[in-house]
This record gives structure tokens, C-alpha cells and sequence, in this order.
């Protein structure tokens, strides 16, 4: 269950980079129709990328933030943030050129690992920025406890929305093969995950042969920051599924396919992720607030409770989790 959640935050990255190619050629098509397959409207794109990110991190401050602590008096700053933040700095690099913007963006996602010798506490007084940039860490606000955790570190996220922002070409240049393209890539991460994880010791601060022998223990990557291992193994298996995808693209060719009934509803949910996002948060809190104290008497925030102080005979259930996400889903869908 936790391995499947992994895919969220790089491909909610990712595909919002893809998404700014998109938005930036329509731009362009828009002010000159017949433009190039890979023209994009840059001066159009970088202010839509400045406000949108700027909107996001206010949204994770001022919405996400309560919905989870039902308060103020802690924040914790995770992956809207890290995509608002992300979209801000890709304002900048996508004045680059291509092949310069490629190489910066593999450059970060394959080698910020190294920066895994250093800590916080090696930078003193600069210790905040260094866990703003490259690690979890708790930034004190006020004597009286107030802070900010940094849940998801800048690095390498704003190198991960670069990389879907190039493969957005495939998306919009007739001359590429964009599935075949997709199953490739997708295989090619794939195959150097196995090839890291199982072979040579780089790529995550929890290389395999430290943990227990499971196969379970395969999977147990880095996500905070997202390591290369813990990328390469989700964005993999997503880029294969939107390879996938593909055949659904009536845009592609004639014999594209219908979607099917659980693809068309998917495809609800899809249409709105950020509205989604929003509000799935508030709901699925509350809802726990709920049934906590009609269970236990006690309306308890584990978020912010340590399990000590939970309430007597209450333990967490995945058969329960499964159900209520079942029942929530159903409750968005309209």
C-alpha cells in the first residue's frame, strides 16, 4: 500500500512539467498558428509559471496546511509546495536551450545523491537552508514551538518537472513516435533501477544489502528527497502506462480505442487534480475526526497525536483505510 503511493509526488511532478510544454505550445499556436512542433511561447509560459507557483505555495500554507493540523500551530510544507516552488524555478530554466536544460535536469536527478554526506547540522546557522534544499528538517518559527517541517526538500524536484517539460515535444511534434518513445524510457528506468539497486551501491542512502532479506525490501527506497533509485523505480512504471495510455488518443491515430468504463472514470478525476487535491484533503481529515470519536470517544488527530497518546484500544486498520478510500472516491465523484 505505501509503495503505491510512492507514484504520486514524481508523477504529479513530472506530468505538471509535461502539462507546461503543452500549455506553452498552445500559446504559441495560438498567437501564430502552423508554428514549429516544438515552439513554445516562453515570455507567456514563464509568468503563467511564476503566479501558478506562487498560488500553490500559498495554497499548501493556507489550505493543505489546516486540513491536516486543523490549525496553526504547526505547518509542515510538503508536495504542493515542492510543485509551486518547482514551477517557479522552471519559469527561469526553460529559457535555456534544450540540450542545456536536459543536461541540467539528469544532472541534478542522477547526482544530488551526493549530497547525501552532509546534514543540517553540518552548515550551522544555515542549517534551515540546507533542509529547505536537500533534507527533512524541522525549522523553529517561535520559543513557544511553533515551525515549519520541511516534509519535501527542493531537490531534485524542480530537475524532475524539467524532464517531463522536454518529453512534452513528444506530445506535440508529429515526427515522434511518442508511445514507442514512452515504452523505452519507461523500460530504460526500469532496467536501471534493477541494474542500481540489485548491482551497484549508488542511488539511495538505503542501499539493499543493509536491509532485511525480503523482497519487500526491493522497493524500499528514498523519498525524502526522492532518491535516483526511488525515481527511477516510480516514474518507470508510469511512463510504461502512459505509453499505455496512448491507445486512447484519438488524436494519435484513427483506430484509437474507446475508453472503457473505469477508464472514463478515471479520466473524471484526471480532468481536475488540483480541485481533487483540495478537497480530498479536508475531507478525509474531518472524516477521521469523525469516525475516531464516534469509535473511541475521542476526536484524535494522528497526524499530530503521538500513538502513545492515542486513545485505549484503538489501533489502525488497512482494511479500514481501504474502505474508507473506497467510499470517499465515490463521495468526489460527482
Amino acid at each position: 500500500t505505501r509503495w503505491i503511493t510512492h507514484f504520486c509526488a514524481p508523477v504529479f511532478v513530472f506530468l505538471a512539467g509535461t502539462s507546461a510544454w503543452l500549455y506553452g505550445h498552445q500559446r504559441a499556436l495560438a498567437t501564430a498558428p502552423g508554428s514549429a512542433p516544438d515552439a513554445i511561447d516562453k515570455a507567456g509560459l514563464s509568468r503563467f509559471l511564476l503566479s501558478r507557483g506562487l498560488w500553490l505555495i500559498l495554497l499548501e500554507l493556507l489550505i493543505v496546511n489546516p486540513s491536516w493540523s486543523h490549525g496553526f500551530n504547526w505547518s509542515f510544507v510538503q508536495v504542493i509546495w515542492a510543485l509551486g516552488w518547482s514551477m517557479i524555478l522552471l519559469a527561469g530554466l526553460l529559457w535555456l536551450p534544450a540540450r542545456a536544460l536536459l543536461l541540467v535536469a539528469l544532472a541534478l536527478v542522477a547526482g544530488h545523491n551526493l549530497l547525501d554526506r552532509w546534514t543540517p547540522a553540518d552548515f550551522g546557522a544555515a542549517a534551515p537552508w540546507w533542509g529547505l534544499l536537500h533534507a527533512q528538517y524541522w525549522i523553529p518559527v517561535q520559543p513557544q514551538g511553533y515551525g515549519v517541517f520541511v516534509a519535501y526538500p527542493l531537490l531534485p524536484w524542480p530537475a524532475v518537472m524539467a524532464l517531463g517539460y522536454l518529453l512534452g515535444r513528444a506530445y506535440t511534434d508529429p515526427a515522434i513516435d511518442a508511445r514507442a518513445l514512452l515504452w523505452k524510457l519507461g523500460a530504460g528506468c526500469i532496467a536501471a533501477f534493477l541494474l542500481l539497486r540489485l548491482l551497484l551501491p549508488y542511488g539511495d542512502p538505503q542501499p539493499l544489502a543493509g536491509q532485511p532479506e525480503h523482497w519487500l525490501a526491493l522497493l524500499n527506497t528514498t523519498k525524502y528527497p526522492p532518491s535516483l533509485q526511488f525515481l527511477l523505480m516510480t516514474l518507470g512504471p508510469a511512463l510504461c502506462l502512459l505509453a499505455w495510455w496512448r491507445r486512447y488518443d484519438g488524436q494519435l491515430n484513427q483506430m484509437a480505442m474507446a475508453p472503457g468504463w473505469l477508464a472514463q472514470r478515471l479520466l473524471v478525476f484526471g480532468a481536475v487534480p488540483l480541485f481533487f487535491y483540495l478537497l480530498h484533503t479536508p475531507l478525509i481529515s474531518l472524516s477521521a475526526l469523525a469516525w475516531h470519536h464516534w469509535t473511541t470517544g475521542a476526536a484524535f488527530n494522528p497526524m499530530n497525536t503521538p500513538p502513545p497518546q492515542w486513545p485505549e484500544g484503538y489501533q489502525p486498520s488497512l482494511p479500514r483505510i481501504y474502505i474508507a478510500w473506497t467510499l470517499l472516491l465515490l463521495l468526489l465523484y460527482p
